[in-house]
């Protein structure tokens, strides 16, 4: 599918390296974003409620441990990160974190900058880190219009926000625990 798009082309991908063509790394620039496992789970849990052809409705706990048993869609998260992390010294990868990104945006889209050879100058890259900015995205939320019904959960958008909800991050990457037991 991307050999049709004209060069240069780029494409998005949530899957591991393990699933993406086996020579990627060796023909392609690649940026792999990583982010802290308790916003990861918190923010999948959002996407697999908001989705229609996810539609899930158990619980916080539930969806937790789904997580951390790796059942899930593109996971076990810790295998996927292991994958990435065993070539983050490859010339063709960048390896990145969220928090980083959310913390020092011009200075992580320098490297992006640097890695990928686009030359951007300070001004474009201040453009591009006020474009992609949170407040900017959320506010071209397109989670409503012709079609949106069919694809997202109306009820769970109005109720718990639509795609891009909070965009904060926690500063650690400690274990989440979750109390199993019922009331």
């Amino acid at each position: 599918m991307t050999e049709c798009a004209p060069s240069p082309r780029s494409f998005k991908s949530h899957l591991p390296l393990s699933l993406l063509p086996s020579n990627l790394l060796a023909t392609t620039k690649t940026v792999y974003l990583a982010r802290n496992p308790k916003d990861v789970v918190l923010s999948y849990l959002h996407h697999s409620r908001i989705f229609r052809n996810h539609a899930y409705v158990g619980t916080l706990e539930q969806f937790v441990q789904y997580f951390l048993d790796g059942d899930l869609l593109y996971g076990p998260y810790w295998l996927h990160l292991k994958e990435a992390w065993e070539q983050k010294d490859n010339p063709n990868l960048l390896f990145m974190f969220y928090e980083d990104l959310k913390q020092n945006t011009v200075l992580e889209l320098k490297r992006l900058n640097d890695f990928l050879g686009t030359k951007l100058t300070q001004e474009q890259l201040e453009s591009v880190a006020h474009y992609t900015s949170f407040p900017e995205m959320k506010a071209r939320d397109g989670l409503v219009g012709e079609g949106a019904e069919d694809i997202f959960n109306g009820d769970i958008v109005k109720k718990d926000g639509g795609f891009f909800r909070k965009g904060s991050v926690h500063r650690y990457l400690g274990v989440y625990m979750i109390n199993s037991s019922s009331d």
